[in-house]
């Protein structure tokens, strides 16, 4: 039994089988947090979100995004050698020709 426009979605005696599936969900949902409790939804808010960081966590080690940081960190590492080695041996040349 659909409601028509601008009639209230449900009275005292709608069954819950002839709700729409929208407020049949609504209605799942409070009855689930009512007998949950507050720590226990806030334990299982808690626990998804330490599950979804360690996922992200997991799939970036996959990828194997630090590999790139750690070839970047050794260029610039090769490129600060050669700079000061140049840097050594200009101020040796430039002691030879006083």
């Amino acid at each position: 039994m659909a409601p028509s426009a601008g009639s209230v979605p449900f009275t005292k005696s709608t069954k819950f089988n002839d709700l729409p599936d929208n407020l049949k969900k609504i209605f799942e949902e409070i009855e689930y947090v009512a007998i949950m409790g507050l720590s226990d939804i806030i334990n299982y808010v808690f626990r998804s979100h330490i599950q979804g960081r360690v996922s992200i966590s997991n799939e970036l080690k996959q990828r194997k995004v630090g590999d790139e940081a750690i070839k970047g960190q050794d260029s610039i590492r090769a490129i600060h050698k050669v700079m000061r080695y140049q840097s050594d041996h200009s101020s040796c040349r430039a002691t030879y020709l006083r």
